[in-house]
C-alpha cells in the first residue's frame, strides 16, 4: 500500500480516466462559478460514474463540499480535552493523563480514516489542500447544472481510485456493507497528528497539567 510521504495516509488518487468526463469520487478546486461556501476548499463529484458516462440523460450533478481538516480536529482536540479533564483524578501521573488524551485524540482520527463516520468522507492529503487530510461533508449534498461541466474539468485536480471510490457510493447511498479499505495504524496516526499540530499540542499539555 503507497502512503502520502510523510502521513500515515493511504495514496487513494489516480489520474482521470478520461479527460473529457467526469467521475463520482473527482475532486474539484473552489473556484466562484460555482455556487458554494467560501469556507470550503472545493468539491468532490457524488453522481454515479455511470450516470455521468451519459450526460445527456442528466441535467444536474450532486456534488458535496470539502473542507479543512480543522473543522473536524479542533472538535476533536475539544471532546478529547474535556474527557481527559473528567478522568485526571484516576490518572496516576501526568504521563498518563498525556496519554490518555493523545490516544483519545489518535483514536477520533482513526475513526474518520475507517470511515465509521456516518456524514464525513476523509480525503487523504493532497498538495493542492497544504498536504493536510481534508473531510467532504456528504450529507451537504447541492447540484450543480450540467452546463457547468467546462468549469468542472477545468478546475478538477485528481480523481479517487478503487476502491475508495466504492466506498464513497455506499456512504453516498446509506448503505453500510464493510468496503476494505486501508486504514493507517493507530500508532501513525497519534505520531503524524502530534509532530503536525505540534504547537497545539503543547498549549493542551500546558493546559491538563494545571489539573493535575
Amino acid at each position: 500500500m503507497d502512503l502520502i510521504k510523510s502521513t500515515p495516509f493511504p495514496d487513494i488518487f489516480c489520474e482521470p480516466e478520461k479527460k473529457n468526463h467526469i467521475f463520482q469520487g473527482d475532486i474539484i478546486k473552489y473556484t466562484n462559478y460555482i455556487n458554494t461556501k467560501q469556507e470550503n476548499l472545493g468539491f468532490i463529484i457524488l453522481s454515479n460514474s455511470c450516470d455521468l458516462e451519459n450526460l445527456k440523460n442528466k441535467t444536474i450533478i450532486s456534488i458535496a463540499p470539502i473542507f479543512p481538516f480543522n473543522f473536524v480536529f479542533d472538535d476533536m482536540l475539544s471532546e478529547a480535552f474535556n474527557r481527559t479533564k473528567k478522568k485526571v483524578e484516576t490518572l496516576k501521573s501526568s504521563k498518563e493523563v498525556i496519554e490518555h488524551f493523545t490516544n483519545l485524540v489518535s483514536q477520533y482520527i482513526y475513526d474518520e480514516s475507517n470511515y465509521k463516520k456516518k456524514y464525513t468522507f476523509l480525503i487523504s492529503p493532497l498538495s493542492k489542500f497544504e498536504n493536510n487530510p481534508t473531510i467532504a461533508h456528504i450529507e451537504h449534498i447541492t447540484s450543480i447544472k450540467i452546463t457547468e461541466l467546462k468549469i468542472i474539468l477545468q478546475n478538477r485536480i485528481i480523481s479517487i481510485k478503487p476502491p475508495w471510490r466504492e466506498k464513497l457510493a455506499f456512504k453516498t447511498g446509506y448503505i453500510y456493507n464493510r468496503i476494505a479499505t486501508y486504514t493507517p495504524k493507530f500508532k501513525d496516526i497519534k505520531k503524524w497528528w502530534i509532530s503536525t499540530y505540534n504547537e497545539i499540542f503543547e498549549i493542551k499539555k500546558k493546559e491538563l497539567k494545571k489539573f493535575i
